[in-house]
């Protein structure tokens, strides 16, 4: 398996298996805390082997400073129904509504079959 994406944007789609990502990002600012976190995207594009066909489970954990796990997103299940060539599988998390309570670093961890495969950060600045 290769993570060919797996990044924070603004908004994303998928239109007939293109994957369109707006305004990538590793940062967000607040001039005040709390303060509610405008909407964003999670966004993972992953290719698989003819060999790793089947079922996997797709999902994000998100750790804190400390390395203590915050949140995660839903699991997407995935089933891959591969021949000869390898097939990618993209997914799309939406984030809303989430509130920041100050300035902080995150470390977001793309996870398949409950092992981890990439890792991002995500800061919360003033």
């Amino acid at each position: 398996m290769q993570i060919e994406i797996f990044t924070l944007c603004d908004a994303a789609t998928l239109d007939r298996g293109k994957l369109n990502l707006l305004g990538t990002f590793d940062s967000l600012r607040h001039r005040r805390y709390p303060q509610e976190m405008r909407s964003f995207a999670i966004v993972a594009q992953l290719r698989f082997s003819a060999e790793e066909g089947g079922h996997h489970e797709v999902e994000v954990r998100w750790f804190d400073a400390d390395g203590q796990e915050v949140d995660r997103t839903e699991t997407h299940p995935t089933k891959l129904a591969l021949e000869e060539r390898r097939d990618v599988s993209q997914h799309i998390w939406p984030v809303f509504g989430k509130t920041a309570f100050g300035p902080a670093e995150y470390m977001l961890q793309l996870v398949v079959d409950d092992c981890p495969v990439a890792s991002i950060p995500l800061f919360l600045r003033e």
